[in-house]
């Protein structure tokens, strides 16, 4: 099943270039033509889908107490990543309920922080994981690398700095180690018996959300993905380019975007999701820029009550 919502009148719509998509806005350059969306052939996926492969050692996973929130417990979670690296998150199990529980993982954009939906309330994404938590989800929240907690993986200066020319490299090993490492997080959840292994989601925004969509192109383990506003990439070749990652993608998947966003027009926004081979697909576009409006979190967490009842 295949749905577009449209919640916005018609307005005039930009695009620009790569390095803007991937800032998702916070730097202005030049307008740049309307492209058609091509995905790469099963043969080139096949190579490109390699950078997400690792190898299944043990997680090493270690489970903190930290507080109590509204509607959870809320435990720090640290785990090895790719090579040795640790990776800190969070893991919050709500109060009320019965375990196992299926379990939502968000994942960040670029230059922000798993603090970005851990916000107790104090904007529109914290409202995510409270949403999810009061339904009776765990919710997970990593640091993606050199982020938060692992600033000094760049030494402690802004991840946008690998938008720059010079850095396509390292923009490369960045986006693959993410999604990598969002693996090796459900290995380790699946070491808790109160996690539902057959219930696990992602959702994902600007950056976060083209790591959903490879996620769930090459992770058969997540069962439901909600991106929101994923910044268009036009080379074909990249692992970034979300038209490569969508033929692949069987599950329930809901493309949630901005009608006024400087990273996706609402042309490639319904050109990707014609790309979708998920069985439902559904594209949303609100009146609105990057900053999707409130309302958006509803549509979210309605998702995924749909798709991961038991």
């Amino acid at each position: 099943m295949r749905r577009v919502v449209s919640t916005y009148r018609p307005c005039m719509i930009r695009s620009v270039t790569l390095s803007c998509a991937l800032l998702c806005g916070l730097a202005a350059v030049p307008v740049r033509a309307e492209q058609a969306l091509e995905p790469v052939g099963d043969e080139a996926y096949a190579v490109m889908a390699r950078s997400f492969e690792y190898e299944p050692a043990p997680p090493m996973p270690r489970f903190d107490e930290l507080r109590e929130a509204a509607n959870g417990r809320v435990r720090k979670i640290v785990f090895t990543g790719v090579g040795t690296r640790r990776v800190p998150g969070y893991l919050e199990l709500p109060l009320d309920g019965t375990a196992p529980y299926p379990c939502v993982i968000l994942i960040h954009g670029m230059s922000r922080s798993k603090e970005f939906w851990w916000s107790f309330g104090t904007t529109t994404e914290g409202k995510h994981k409270d949403r999810l938590v009061g339904q009776g989800y765990a919710v997970l929240g990593l640091d993606l690398p050199s982020h938060g907690e692992r600033a000094a993986e760049n030494d402690y200066l802004n991840p946008a700095v690998l938008l720059q020319a010079g850095a396509a490299s390292r923009l490369h090993d960045l986006f693959t180690d993410s999604v990598v490492e969002h693996r090796r997080a459900i290995d380790a959840l699946l070491t808790r018996t109160d996690i539902d292994s057959s219930r696990i989601g992602v959702l994902g925004y600007e950056f976060g959300g083209v790591v959903a969509f490879a996620l769930a192109a090459v992770e058969p383990r997540v069962r439901v993905s909600v991106a929101c506003v994923p910044p268009t990439v036009h080379d074909r070749l990249s692992v970034l380019a979300t038209q490569n990652h969508a033929p692949r993608i069987r599950t329930p998947f809901l493309m949630l975007m901005g009608a006024n966003s400087p990273s996706s027009t609402q042309a490639e926004a319904e050109q990707l999701h014609g790309l979708l081979a998920a069985s439902p697909a559904e594209l949303k576009v609100y009146t609105s820029d990057d900053r999707l409006p409130i309302w958006y979190v509803g549509e979210a967490v309605g998702w995924f009550a749909t798709h991961l009842k038991r």
